[in-house]
């Protein structure tokens, strides 16, 4: 995939992958092996247990202790998800698409009003 543009792709697992590569598929033995395989195989952001990042954040630190991982491995998949936010204005309080939005959650995500698309025509 990252052969198709010069541009950084951010890549996200499947909800629920981690944990199903442990608990339901067995290719691991333990939740930080699989978080390894995972990244190392270019996977940039994990989608499970919803909006709680606990486990996932738990799960590597454990792979850091571990010596599973270093935070070289980390690196290039912290920088592409930096490189995609900035892209998408995340840090810019104007472009953002999500400012306007109190606690922001995905699985409760609803469209803006055609009101608030309007007043968001800006350059960014």
């Amino acid at each position: 995939m990252r052969t198709w543009t010069d541009e950084d792709l951010l890549v996200c697992s499947d909800a629920g992958v981690p944990s199903n590569l442990v608990d339901s598929e067995h290719c691991f033995n333990t939740h930080e092996e699989a978080t390894v395989a995972a990244l190392l195989a270019g996977v940039d952001s994990f989608t499970d247990h919803g909006t709680d990042s606990s486990e996932i954040t738990a799960r590597v630190r454990g792979a850091l202790e571990q010596g599973l991982l270093t935070e070289s491995d980390i690196d290039p998949a912290v920088r592409r998800q930096l490189s995609v936010r900035f892209r998408l204005g995340e840090f810019h309080p104007q472009c953002d698409p999500h400012t306007l939005t109190k606690d922001f959650d995905t699985l409760r995500a609803t469209a803006p009003s055609p009101r608030r698309r309007r007043s968001r025509r800006w350059s960014c």
